[in-house]
């Protein structure tokens, strides 16, 4: 097992520094995250139906100050949707028969306001030993403009999630892969991720308080 601390960097504003362990074998380092040595819960991921438990940590400006407000805002959810859309299209390589991108509605449970919202989500499947795209989704969304969204950020063994806003309309990006098993030094993880960018309205009163 080989130690290493992944550092959230000043262009996604985030003052976050989390001690990962990740496994080198096989394609495990091909994920776009490390893996820690505690598995996170998944939170969030917006599934008809789904509920969501706990694991995040809080995020803000590098300074400790308030978060970066959004430079960028939309219409309509469609409008956002389809920008989050083109970016997920422009951060995978669409000749690679692996790798496929679609898109259908959900239903959203907030993690820190009491309630569920109807919005879209894009889903990306990997499904060979490409680097998981979540990281360029990621950065693409804020170079287009938004802001991350304070409180919403996880990351795990097996997956990640960061959240980011306009002042409208809020979007989530969960990654999901094998981030292996530290307790068997032979366990060879499975390659490929999946990464979920779901668009809904933002609530006022969805912040962690």
């Amino acid at each position: 097992m080989i130690r290493y601390q992944r550092i959230r960097t000043a262009r996604r504003s985030v003052a976050l520094v989390v001690a990962l362990v990740v496994s080198c074998a096989a394609c495990s380092c091909s994920r776009g995250r490390a893996a820690s040595s505690s598995a996170s819960t998944p939170r969030g991921v917006a599934v008809p139906g789904g509920t969501p438990s706990a694991t995040q940590a809080q995020s803000g400006a590098p300074d400790g100050g308030p978060p970066p407000e959004p430079t960028v805002e939309y219409a309509s959810l469609e409008q956002a949707r389809d920008a989050i859309e083109k970016i997920v299209h422009h951060s995978v390589n669409p000749k690679n028969p692996a790798i496929s991108v679609k898109r259908d509605t959900v239903t959203f449970k907030y993690w820190f306001a009491k309630g569920t919202a109807r919005g879209w989500a894009v889903h990306v499947d990997v499904r060979d030993t490409s680097v998981c795209p979540i990281e360029a989704i990621e950065d693409a969304v804020q170079n287009a403009g938004w802001a991350q969204a304070n409180g919403y950020v996880a990351d795990g063994a097996d997956g990640g999630e960061m959240g980011f806003v306009t002042h409208k309309f809020f979007c989530l990006i969960e990654g999901r892969w094998d981030g292996g098993d530290e307790s068997d030094t032979t366990y060879v993880p499975a390659p490929g991720c999946t990464v979920t960018a779901t668009i809904v309205p933002r609530r006022a009163d969805d912040v962690m308080r």
